[in-house]
């Protein structure tokens, strides 16, 4: 139980970082990390070393290829892998998929309460054809004004506390 009650004192403290200063402290990772490896090696030897690493490495993999799409910031990455280094793969898979799936609902309410829907779906189709049918690489590079911006753990903490309903039943 030790793990759960880091991850989520960890959780709460980058909500409200990311919230009031746009920023997750590294300090907060890397309590994550030590946590993580620390306790599972303590505990489980060289078996739980592996779990932790293997759960930072889902963590930090799948986190980093939305950080190459300029989706996210580095902070939410390394969060994602401390996470993981406390929880497994298993959970912070459930982790990333309910923190995905709530982002999606607060674009597309951002959009409607903006009233760009309209623009900013027809401007997606395009560039999707542009992409599949002609090719165009070029087509699929979002630049600032493409983008709705909003910290990411506005989405991931209930992501987080979805998962966690998800993994314990509760």
């Amino acid at each position: 139980m030790v793990p759960w009650s880091v991850a989520s004192i960890l959780m709460a403290a980058s909500f409200y970082t990311d919230a009031t200063r746009h920023k997750i402290s590294n300090s907060i990772v890397l309590i994550g990390l030590t946590a993580g490896f620390g306790y599972f090696s303590w505990s489980d030897g060289w078996s739980g070393f592996l779990y932790s690493l293997s759960g930072m490495g889902a963590g930090f993999a799948l986190m980093f290829l939305l950080y190459l799409l300029k989706a996210i910031g580095a902070g939410d990455v390394k969060l994602f892998a401390a996470i993981g280094a406390l929880t497994g793969v298993e959970f912070v898979c459930y982790f990333l998929f309910y923190s995905l799936f709530y982002a999606g609902i607060i674009g597309v309410v951002i959009l409607l309460v903006r009233k760009q829907w309209a623009a900013k779906a027809s401007g997606l189709g395009f560039r999707i054809i542009d992409f599949i049918i002609l090719k165009n690489r070029k087509a699929v590079r979002f630049t600032g004004k493409d983008v709705i911006r909003y910290p990411f753990l506005y989405a991931a903490f209930p992501g987080y506390l979805t998962a966690l309903y998800e993994v314990f039943n509760l």
